[in-house]
């Protein structure tokens, strides 16, 4: 499945980014990333990626960007998933509550975006993802965390392409 990425702006490389890059596409998936300020037509350049999947990192205070990018990206593809992830969703799960918020991930994201791809690809259901919390119609569903991640050295180094390929100058 393809992952795409979209971050407000290039100021600094997200490790949440890279190193869930890395894990996805150690497991045969395809991710890409649209920087929104450096994308004159976002709309185009979103459209043309044809993603399976939309994942906003959200941090702590950039939530507001986040919500009115999902409200775009609810009318331009509204047949594709967006989830939200980082500090904000993990400390601040309310953010849910907003009509243009569908998804969130708490705490570390790695196996349960991989989860998630299999979910969306039909061979799990939503409901029991740890560390998913969804929403249908007004009803939140949250799903127990699991365990941390005990090995770190068992994730593969990050994915620092992800910014390369798109961006030369980062």
């Amino acid at each position: 499945m393809h992952v795409l990425f979209i971050q407000d702006n290039g100021i600094n490389e997200s490790l949440l980014l890279t190193e869930l890059s890395a894990v996805l596409r150690g497991a045969g998936h395809h991710t890409s990333l649209l920087l929104e300020r450096e994308e004159p037509d976002l709309r185009g350049a979103v459209e043309a990626e044809n993603p399976d999947l939309i994942f906003l990192p959200t941090s702590i205070r950039g939530h507001h960007w986040v919500l009115e990018t999902c409200r775009r990206l609810r009318r331009w593809l509204p047949d594709v998933p967006r989830v939200l992830a980082g500090s904000h969703p993990t400390f601040f799960p309310e953010i849910l509550q907003f009509d243009e918020v569908e998804m969130i991930l708490v705490g570390e994201v790695e196996q349960a975006t991989l989860d998630l791809l299999d979910a969306l690809a039909g061979r799990r259901q939503l409901r029991n993802i740890p560390n998913l919390h969804l929403k249908r119609g007004k009803t939140i569903h949250r799903n127990p965390i699991r365990p941390l991640v005990a090995d770190l050295d068992a994730l593969p180094l990050p994915h620092r392409g992800l910014y390369y390929r798109r961006y030369p100058f980062m």
